[in-house]
């Protein structure tokens, strides 16, 4: 896993500058550690807030506003099972102008999850504490007119063992949110 975040940081530093862009998102919102089928059903539960800060870079330009991207991101959680994270991964993303200035884009990105202090054990979860899981996250972000490089944006967050790829049966934290981002 530390392999591919160090080949992500190379990447991330080392993206032709023509063209490319980095974004800076700050977020939070309320969380939950239910299952993520519960979120969509409904049947979750506030049981917190979470926090998050990510640095995005387009690593490569595929053309008619698709790119894909590469992301570090730092999230905690607060409240009811407070802890850290700090994730690597990579994304696909679509960047449209609404109006002249109001830039839209859309991102989805997903990538290994290191948890500082990981939570206790979550009813229905795996036993233990998982340090590595995997973390999902989308974003859609709408610039702010007149206020050139800065979007609002609508953020998700999840943080889980993958459908069994690094842990059976483990879903720690889920967000949704609202934030600010800026284009360097």
């Amino acid at each position: 896993m530390s392999i591919a975040a160090l080949g992500l940081a190379g990447a991330l530093t080392n993206a032709s500058a023509a063209g490319a862009a980095t974004y800076v998102t700050a977020y939070a919102g309320p969380s939950t550690n239910g299952f993520f089928t519960e979120i969509i059903h409904g049947k979750s539960h506030v049981n917190g807030a979470m926090a998050g800060l990510a640095a995005d870079r387009t690593l490569l330009d595929l053309g008619s506003g698709f790119a894909v991207l590469g992301e570090f991101q730092a999230t905690h959680y607060f409240f009811n099972h407070p802890t850290t994270t700090v994730n690597a991964g990579f994304g696909l993303g679509y960047r449209t102008d609404i109006r002249p200035r109001e830039p839209m884009t859309v991102e989805f990105y997903v990538g290994p999850s290191f948890a500082i202090d990981p939570l206790p054990p979550v009813p229905g979860n795996a036993p233990g504490r998982h340090k590595w899981l995997n973390f999902m996250s989308t974003a859609v972000s709408v610039g702010i007119p007149d206020a050139p490089g800065w979007s609002v944006v609508v953020r998700s967050y999840h943080r889980s063992g993958m459908y069994g790829v690094y842990v059976k049966n483990v879903d720690e934290g889920s967000m949704l949110g609202l934030g600010l981002r800026y284009k360097f």
